[in-house]
């Protein structure tokens, strides 16, 4: 995140995969309802929307596992504890981290 964004809330989606269809736009208003609710709606997230070869690369990388994955998440927080608050002392604390996911093996995995 650019530490000199603006103190509003940032929500980037970005579909790297071609096999289903993600209406990136529903996905952004359903999230931006979430963060309203949890009182967090001026915080940024990313959301990844991409392949099982794309998912398998970071799970190998980051957890060692050399398979796909449904999702990896990356919080900006990770020593946070539930029900504690974030503590903002920069801008950039206003970051929730980012979610990868691969649509094909979520697609799998329900049906």
């Amino acid at each position: 995140m650019d530490s000199k964004r603006k103190d509003l809330m940032e929500i980037l989606i970005k579909n790297q995969q071609r096999k289903i269809p993600i209406k990136t736009k529903f996905v952004k208003s359903k999230i931006k309802k979430i963060l309203q609710h949890l009182e967090l709606q001026d915080f940024a997230i990313g959301i990844w929307f991409t392949t099982n070869k794309t998912i398998k690369k970071y799970n190998n990388k980051y957890r060692k596992k050399n398979k796909a994955t449904d999702i990896l998440s990356f919080p900006y927080h990770p020593d946070l504890k539930p029900e504690e608050t974030i503590k903002i002392d920069h801008s950039e604390d206003k970051n929730l981290g980012d979610i990868i996911i691969s649509v094909e093996r979520v697609k799998k995995d329900v049906f």
